[in-house]
């Protein structure tokens, strides 16, 4: 008989073992997606960051989590630039969220649904649908300004956009570019040049940059973009060769080598300038010294200023101006002389009526010769420049094209002056050392630091030192300006002797030393003395 019952038990051991050793296991699931965007409201060709959350009931890996959207209206797609799939694969996720971006466009004004979809083997799971609204960026206002639309080469200028949101409700969202030709213009300082700003309800927001023009006689734009409006802002800006052309100076009178029998005369003069229009500051100077200054004279126009207290004697006059670009221009050297009659004066001073102070100079002192024609090196002069330092120096240099001489004047004040005189003259000391610069007269030293030279001088008020400098190479006409004023140490003096009446009492100082006598006589004297004094009284006790 079979024993059924015991083949049931074995049956049931069996399966009991193998349901051991199946492993318990669960399937995973998305539990959650949840999205965010940056922005709710925003310009057609500016990107938007959307955020995803995603969950799982457990550990586990999801095939795919993908980002869609389309336009309500249009149906046109929103577009995914990074992942560039538009997806992402095999996303481990846990209980605790994972976050996922998304950088979407669009390029057609609409509203736009989108939502976010994970796939995993069992099944899929969705975000809710939101939505965002592209717009178009000439809904913006915009509006410009340029400080110069025709600045010089190496000038700077600046360009200001303002973009304004004419919503009085909702805030929008748009990206900005500004675009120019770099060969033409350097972006030197302001806002940044790209970027993402976010304008509330009436908002308006100024960007600023300053340029600096590079090249030379060009025309390029400057434009400001927002969103996918490349030009929502353009200018054009033309950039032109600097102004280098120093203005050209013409004495009108008093005529060259004129005869004056006044002490007052008006001085006048015209300039003309190829590269400025408009006006240029211009100053009288009569034997080196500045005698008046006529601000803002017209090109073309006459500029004058009025000397007086002419002293009897020869004179020079010359004129510089200064025009807008700040080019220094100087017209020749003119003489005049003026001859007075005994009761006119004797004109000891110049002073101008065109300036509140007064700058004179002594009929006597000596100014500056005639522009020489050939340097120190006998090579023809090709270029005469001089320049103006401070009130009491005029540096005027002759310059060839491998030689140059430099004259350096200086006026003393009405006080005078007697010391030592420093110039600091910018040239190169080894020059001199190696016998390339030759100085007359000879200071008194010269040291190193450039070539410092000194003279010993005496100068009478208002008279005039000048100093010959030949240079036997080829110098810049520049180094004028690197000319400073000079160092004056005054010398110092000692007090002069009191003068006394033949009848006063003569001072120590000048009464005569006492004869000196000789003691050695009267000191054998009283020794001798005291010796018999001694003698006696020890014979008296003897006694």
């Amino acid at each position: 008989m079979v024993n059924h019952m015991g083949f049931d038990k074995k049956a049931l051991s069996v399966g009991l073992l193998l349901l051991l050793l199946v492993p318990l296991t669960s399937a995973f699931v998305i539990s959650s997606i949840t999205t965010s965007s940056s922005a709710s409201r925003v310009t057609t060709g500016t990107d938007v960051t959307i955020t995803a959350s995603a969950t799982g009931d457990s550990s586990g890996t999801a095939t795919q989590i993908s980002f869609s959207g389309s336009g309500l209206t249009t149906g046109s797609p929103l577009t995914v630039s990074d992942p560039t799939a538009g997806y992402y694969s095999g996303v481990s996720l846990s209980t605790s969220a994972s976050t996922l971006t998304y950088i979407i466009s669009a390029a057609t004004t609409d509203t736009y649904s989108y939502s976010v979809t994970g796939t995993y083997s069992g099944g899929s799971a969705s975000s809710e649908s939101s939505t965002i609204e592209f717009i178009n960026p000439d809904t913006l206002t915009v509006g410009g300004t340029i400080s110069n639309s025709t600045p010089s080469v190496g000038n700077t200028f600046i360009v200001e956009v303002t973009v304004t949101n004419p919503s009085t409700t909702q805030s929008v969202t748009t990206a900005y570019a500004l675009d120019y030709n770099s060969t033409a213009f350097t972006l030197v300082s302001g806002d940044s040049s790209s970027g993402t700003v976010t304008l509330s309800a009436s908002q308006s927001q100024v960007f600023s940059y300053t340029f600096n023009a590079t090249a030379s006689a060009s025309s390029s734009p400057i434009s400001f973009g927002l969103g996918d409006s490349s030009d929502a802002y353009s200018t054009t800006v033309t950039s032109a060769n600097p102004d280098t052309t120093a203005p050209t100076v013409s004495l009108s009178s008093p005529a060259l080598g004129a005869g004056l029998t006044s002490t007052t005369q008006a001085f006048t003069w015209t300039f003309s300038d190829s590269d400025s229009s408009g006006s240029a500051s211009c100053r009288l100077y009569i034997d080196l010294a500045l005698v008046g200054t006529a601000q803002s004279v017209a090109e073309g126009a006459t500029g004058s200023v009025t000397a007086t207290g002419l002293a009897a004697g020869s004179h020079s006059w010359r004129v510089n101006c200064i025009d807008a670009a700040s080019n220094s221009g100087n017209s020749s050297d003119r003489t005049f002389s003026v001859s007075l009659s005994s009761g006119s004066g004797s004109g000891s001073s110049v002073v101008s009526t065109a300036t509140p102070s007064s700058v004179t100079t002594s009929a006597s002192a000596p100014s500056l010769p005639p522009a020489p024609t050939t340097t120190g090196s006998g090579e023809t002069v090709e270029q005469t420049e001089t320049e103006q330092v401070g009130m009491s120096t005029v540096v005027r240099g002759s310059f060839a094209s491998e030689s140059a001489t430099l004259e350096v004047a200086y006026t003393a004040p009405v006080s005078g002056f007697s010391g030592d005189l420093t110039y600091s003259l910018p040239l190169d000391y080894a020059d001199y050392e190696a016998g390339l610069v030759s100085i007359t007269p000879e200071p008194k030293s010269v040291t190193r630091g450039s070539i410092i030279a000194t003279w010993d001088v005496a100068l009478a008020p208002k008279e005039t030192f000048v100093a010959m400098v030949n240079v036997a190479k080829k110098l810049d006409a520049a180094v004028l300006n690197e000319f400073k004023a000079p160092k004056l140490t005054p010398k110092s003096v000692s007090a002069p002797a009191a003068t006394v009446a033949a009848t006063a009492a003569p001072t120590q100082a000048e009464a005569p030393a006492p004869a000196k006598s000789d003691n050695t006589l009267m000191y054998i004297v009283g020794a001798l003395l005291v010796l018999g004094l001694l003698y006696y009284f020890v014979g008296m006790r003897k006694k």
